[in-house]
């Protein structure tokens, strides 16, 4: 079985194991370029545990009235705002682009009348997309940015950044070995910075469950993210305005770390099978 479902361990929320993990984490950000992303002063967190206390610390000492965020939030971020929702906390979820990036200038916006903050993710776990959060819109607003889907792409990878620039090599082999002979396919967030690892590839008109399915049968384990799927991988793929054509045929893969180049041409004939054969029907 070659495995692309892996499911991410989030970092362990304990001050000892915390303190050990920030120089490592750190580093690797740092050479990956993820580090200029954020910027000085923001609440990073790498944990669900940490993300409460950092919102509600936020609300009991800085009076915060309004959370600014969008719909393309992991699934951490979006659990935490649910229940602050409740509790009168105003949320206002702003636009983002196909690769799940929000516009920092009219989050800006939504913060300069009402005492807010802003909670983002640093990764959008659909597309594996990093977020450039260093903008001098949010010099003023307290920031706090879930970093727990990266952090778990470092530990998964053991923080070697030869590790990391070598799989996002094969990342990039698969996808095109996948996408070079099946028409209207689409890679999300193709071509922008991205988590190494992470790939999400739409296939026009194809149901992705399907596919899921087909591929398990052929010895190959991925993730739907289909509008067919769970709801909140369709909010947040109706977010990025993913037309539900393709939508519904979302496949995400990650990529393991001891995958070979066998493995990706295996991996990339059966998709292009795969996705041929359900489109016959």
């Amino acid at each position: 079985m070659i495995e692309l479902n892996y499911k991410p361990t989030s970092p362990p929320y304990d001050a000892k194991h915390r303190e050990n993990l920030n120089s490592l984490i750190n580093t690797f950000f740092d050479d990956c370029k993820i580090t200029a992303a954020i910027p000085a002063g923001a609440n990073i967190c790498i944990n669900p545990r940490e993300l409460d206390i950092a919102v509600r610390s936020a609300i009991e000492t800085t009076q915060i009235k309004r959370i600014i965020t969008t719909e393309a939030e992991s699934r951490s971020v979006q659990a935490i705002l649910s229940y602050i929702e409740a509790t009168g906390v105003e949320i206002v979820r702003v636009a983002v682009d196909i690769s799940g990036r929000p516009n920092l200038d009219e989050i800006a916006l939504h913060a300069e009348k009402v005492p807010a903050a802003v909670m983002l993710s640093l990764a959008v776990e659909q597309t594996g997309a990093i977020r450039d959060l260093s903008s001098n819109a949010l010099l003023t607003t307290p920031l706090i940015v879930d970093a727990e889907f990266a952090a778990a792409t470092a530990m998964r990878l053991k923080f070697d950044i030869a590790a990391a620039v070598a799989i996002g090599k094969l990342r990039d082999e698969f996808e095109r070995a996948v996408t070079s002979s099946i028409s209207d396919s689409l890679i999300l967030a193709a071509g922008t910075d991205r988590l190494p690892d992470i790939s999400n590839i739409c296939f026009a008109n194809t149901n992705g469950e399907m596919i899921a399915h087909r591929l398990y049968e052929r010895g190959i384990s991925v993730a739907t993210c289909s509008a067919c799927a769970d709801d909140d991988s369709n909010a947040v793929l109706r977010s990025m305005g993913i037309p539900f054509a393709y939508s519904m045929g979302s496949i995400r893969s990650t990529v393991p770390s001891d995958i070979t180049a066998a493995q990706v041409k295996t991996a990339a004939a059966s998709f292009r099978a795969v996705v041929g054969e359900l489109r016959q029907r």
